[in-house]
């Protein structure tokens, strides 16, 4: 099956190639001669890309003030300590019990 479709496929390779060549020798009857690249893909013949659909961007953004920038860093900063905090009660607590082993 592999076999059959790639002698298929370099069969078709072969005949596109031949068309090239002869486009490329063809001289039309005012005696102008078609100039064509022989490395040029061809966009008509590609498929086209399955995109999937864009998704839509919210028309409210949250941060569109300086002020809401500074709120919600703010925000991470005392959530970022709080966290350290409820990490920091655990590890005492831990060394008391005598089982914090940190490596």
């Amino acid at each position: 099956l592999a076999d059959e479709y790639m002698e298929a496929f370099a069969e078709q390779e072969e005949i596109e190639l031949e068309e090239a060549r002869a486009a490329a020798n063809y001289v039309d009857e005012d005696g102008f001669q078609l100039v064509v690249n022989k490395n040029r893909k061809r966009l008509a013949d590609m498929p086209a890309p399955a995109s999937e659909p864009k998704k839509k961007k919210s028309l409210e953004k949250d941060d569109f003030y300086k002020f809401q920038l500074r709120q919600q860093r703010k925000q991470e900063m005392s959530d970022l300590l709080k966290r350290y905090q409820e990490d920091k009660a655990k590890v005492e607590e831990l060394k008391k019990q005598k089982k914090f082993r940190p490596y």
